[in-house]
């Protein structure tokens, strides 16, 4: 069944196995926010969504990648989502001083690819492995500029070529939706570039680990 709408709660739950859950889905999506500042960095580039990733903070996420090679083979979460909390700063704002449309459209678009962290393994959705065909959004409210916000992204379906996700753009209190989107994207290999620096990311991380054992 698709779920057309938000998760009752996407947020940490006490109910047992959801902690571990929550836990490897929030480290799936904050590794994919990691990576990417990481590429910026090594690269030294400063591309279109720069200035929106460096304020990107994860509330939470949920979902699981599964286990193809299990028998019988376990299915990744048929629902995966994330929450995040953006600062929307004035440079995202236009000469009206509420936040651009093609802003918001940036912030789903960078929210709704993370929803898919969760479900990732090697070659299927794999760090940012994908690209948009359709993204539609519906704008219901302005947001001031300088306004902080939340996305609330959930994946609706997913396969091996394609998946649709839905997200909303809300107020912190969550009593406001400043406006919603359904996100259709193609699978497209993960850029070996990307994987390279991964890697580096990694090897970097568990130098500083040692490091800080070394001086313990």
């Amino acid at each position: 069944m698709a779920l057309t709408t938000p998760p009752p709660d996407i947020t940490d739950t006490a109910e047992e196995g959801k902690l571990e859950e929550t836990a490897k889905a929030k480290a799936a999506c904050q590794a994919c926010i990691d990576l990417c500042k990481y590429i910026a960095r090594r690269k030294s580039t400063h591309t279109f969504d720069e200035p929106l990733m460096a304020s990107v903070r994860l509330i939470t996420a949920s979902g699981t990648p599964g286990d193809p090679t299990a028998t019988p083979p376990v299915k990744p979460s048929a629902h995966a989502s994330c929450l995040l909390e953006f600062d929307i700063a004035s440079v995202y704002a236009n000469p009206n001083e509420v936040v651009h449309g093609g802003a918001a459209a940036l912030a789903f678009d960078t929210a709704t690819t993370l929803a898919l962290a969760p479900i990732q393994r090697p070659g299927y959705w794999d760090f940012m492995g994908g690209v948009s065909r359709t993204l539609n959004v519906s704008y219901l409210k302005a947001i001031p500029s300088g306004t902080k916000i939340r996305v609330r992204s959930w994946v609706v379906q997913h396969g091996r070529t394609t998946s649709l996700i839905r997200g909303q753009i809300e107020s912190v209190d969550g009593r406001t939706i400043y406006a919603t989107c359904e996100h259709h994207k193609i699978h497209v290999p993960v850029l070996q570039e990307h994987l390279n620096f991964r890697e580096e990311m990694r090897a970097e991380r568990r130098r500083l680990v040692a490091e800080e054992k070394a001086k313990l």
